[in-house]
């Protein structure tokens, strides 16, 4: 496997990190870009096993960073959804004259960062997607003396108060919306072991475009139990090879 790790200049003055798995020099038809979750980042393991999956089947594999340790790069406190959607955008535009098919994962924050982007692709599929993100009301804590938030997932995450303001925005009707714009065939994959569960549900029912609901059982968010990843990554191919 090869790996090449680039720098994508933005039009506000940012860098974009990405790393490129590929099984050779010589581009594949299709591609996959994965859109990590919140606090996430592309060397999670759940990526990484993404890109050796897909790699084996051919796809080359975009793994990029919404914010990053580098020089001009974004920083978590700096980000919104808005300005996810707008690098991922970015990068699939950069994606798409390079191969014949583009396919995009979103996990978690990625995929409500998928939502708002509604990539012109041949098929998403979000992975334990959030989807009217409710809970930030209890779980971004005022960091005291400061506009910032906190989120305590086993360690503190500052956050931009943009951030959560626009979480308090997307209430169901906005969402709601932002699904029923969905063009690109949307296959939605739920970690039932998720307490957010039934609103992750209600993505599928608000999607008009041709969907799948899939369930992978026993998994956890993150798809750390048992060979709840392996499942994931085998439905997420089996539903991009039907376009």
């Amino acid at each position: 496997m090869i790996q090449r790790d680039f720098y994508l200049d933005t039009p506000d003055g940012k860098k974009i990190f990405c790393a490129i798995d590929s099984a050779s020099e010589e581009t594949s038809p299709k591609a996959l870009v994965l859109s990590h979750g919140l606090t996430g980042h592309p060397m999670e393991h759940m990526h990484m096993e993404a890109r050796s999956y897909f790699v084996d089947r051919g796809y080359d594999v975009y793994r990029f960073a919404y914010y990053w340790d580098g020089d001009d790069t974004r920083k978590l406190d700096e980000c919104t959804v808005a300005s996810q959607a707008h690098d991922l955008t970015q990068i699939i535009d950069m994606v798409k004259p390079q191969h014949d098919k583009v396919f995009c994962a979103g996990h978690s924050y990625g995929g409500l960062t998928l939502l708002h982007a509604n990539p012109d692709i041949a098929a998403l599929s979000f992975w334990d997607a959030s989807y009217v993100p409710t809970w930030f009301e209890d779980e971004a804590v005022p960091l005291k003396d400061t506009p910032y938030f906190t989120l305590s997932w086993g360690s503190r995450h500052l956050i931009n108060p943009k951030m959560v303001a626009e979480a308090k925005a997307l209430d169901e009707a906005a969402c709601k919306s932002l699904a029923n714009a969905i063009s690109a065939p949307a296959q939605i994959v739920i970690a039932p072991e998720t307490n957010r569960t039934p609103w992750r549900k209600e993505l599928y029912n608000h999607i008009n475009s041709p969907k799948e609901y899939s369930e992978i059982a026993g998994a956890d968010h993150c798809f750390t139990n048992g060979d709840t990843l392996n499942a994931l990554l085998k439905e997420t191919h089996e539903w991009f090879e039907k376009f």
